[in-house]
């Protein structure tokens, strides 16, 4: 899932905002870069043993989107003007 916000506020608030959030949704944060615009980048490195796990997909879209719904009410806490489009989900390898 890919999802890229513009905020209105300073880069520090933006990013101590954002970290909380993922962290309470338990991810694992390995890199960090801000800048004014946030790129988040969901993925799943889980492996099925027999190849792709297709009936999996529904959830990993499931919970990559209710993510998506808590990262952008922390960004809109922030800035109640920022514009808000549905996130991409991915089923395939990216390039």
């Amino acid at each position: 899932m890919e999802l890229v916000r513009t905020v209105a506020a300073p880069v520090a608030t933006v990013r101590t905002a954002l970290t909380k959030t993922l962290r309470e949704h338990r991810f694992e944060l390995t890199g960090e870069a801000e800048s004014t615009t946030v790129a988040v980048h969901l993925f799943d490195r889980w492996r099925a043993p027999g190849g792709k796990a297709w009936g999996s997909n529904r959830t990993y879209a499931d919970l990559f989107t209710e993510v998506a719904q808590a990262v952008d009410a922390c960004l809109a806490s922030l800035d109640p003007t920022m514009l808000v489009s549905p996130p991409e989900f991915h089923s395939g390898p990216r390039r």
